[in-house]
């Protein structure tokens, strides 16, 4: 298969992201809006698309992956140092979606709109289609932070993230790659590391001018980021969102879990309220929060499994019940989407 062709662009207003697109352009395809997570950016879905690929070779859509404000290549935030009102949720993830979406005309006319996105960028996907409910014919929610109200009202990496290492005294950006695949990120795929090194630290010079790389996502950018989602008040609006969505959790993930309900728990709780949501939550057994990174090839079949879901659910009369094609249901279930909630259809 021939190497897929990623280009690398900007908006006017300085948001960055990837466009690429999947086999040849064909009438009513798609197109695939992807979204990272605090402190990532759009290099970690390239593993992900690649599988995508090899999965469903005849799928044919054009894609894009944004860096969200403050992230990759992408504008850094107004003001300085920490606080939610530097990155309000409500305010840059529907800025940054439409944004992006305005200046992409030419991708997005007379195409269907599937965003999928991963903690944050699930959220923020969540609340562009609140802002403008229409926007999408279907949501992909991997991990998305979707925070209950018995969480609380802090934010439990807000102040490790304060203190994170900002600086690298390295000589290049494979001895980057190399301290975090030993370390923090060890479980993650190669080629999705690789992707979030690239886009994720920027040359500088270290005192006395040493070569060094620094974290393109600030610490304090990215611990605002943590804060302005303690004010979103997703949950709370969830069953206002109408297009169809899945969603998907790791199982070893600990991210949403409270004292009452586990992380697995709290997601099949979001897909509860989501109406648009039917098919039950997606379990990626042995991986933990960061799902895409960790295996691209599980997130590909749930992308891919996704569409077939979404166009079905657009064919059918409005006032109809949702129904759900049973090879769909068995993939699905292969897949780690147990127990169903039958309740649901």
């Amino acid at each position: 298969m021939a190497a897929m062709e990623v280009l690398e662009a900007a908006t006017h207003g300085g948001l960055s992201f990837l466009r690429t697109r999947l086999g040849r352009q064909t009438a009513g395809e798609p197109l695939l809006l992807f979204t990272h997570g605090s402190g990532f950016n759009a290099g970690v879905w390239r593993p992900t698309l690649d599988h995508l690929r090899a999965v469903r070779p005849k799928l044919t859509a054009e894609v894009l992956a944004l860096d969200w404000t403050g992230h990759g290549r992408s504008r850094p935030p107004a003001g300085l140092g920490v606080s939610a009102e530097r990155y309000e949720w409500r305010t840059v993830a529907p800025r940054d979606v439409f944004e992006l979406l305005a200046e992409q005309s030419s991708a997005t006319a007379g195409r269907p709109l599937v965003g999928v996105g991963h903690s944050f960028g699930g959220a923020g996907l969540v609340l562009a289609e609140l802002a403008r409910p229409g926007t999408f014919r279907g949501l992909v929610l991997v991990e998305p932070i979707i925070r209950a109200p018995e969480a609380g009202a802090t934010h439990p990496l807000v102040e490790r993230t304060r203190r994170r290492r900002a600086r690298f005294d390295v000589a290049s950006l494979d001895d980057v790659r190399e301290h975090f695949a030993a370390r923090a990120y060890a479980m993650w795929d190669p080629a999705a590391l690789a992707g979030y090194v690239e886009r994720g630290f920027r040359p500088a010079s270290a005192p006395g001018g040493a070569r060094c790389f620094e974290l393109a996502c600030a610490p304090d950018v990215e611990a605002s980021v943590y804060l302005g989602g303690m004010q979103s008040s997703i949950y709370e609006r969830l069953s206002d969102v109408g297009c169809a969505c899945t969603v998907a959790a790791g199982g070893r993930s600990a991210t949403l879990a409270t004292e009452r309900r586990s992380n697995v728990q709290q997601h099949r709780e979001i897909a509860r309220a989501l109406k648009g949501c039917i098919l039950p939550v997606a379990v990626a057994a042995e991986r933990g929060h960061s799902v895409p990174m960790e295996d691209p090839a599980w997130m590909a079949r749930l992308v891919a499994l996704s569409l077939d879901h979404f166009a079905a659910q657009a064919q059918r009369d409005d006032a109809a019940a949702p129904l759900i094609e049973q090879d769909l249901l068995r993939s699905w279930e292969r897949l780690g989407g147990q127990p169903f909630f039958a309740s649901r259809l």
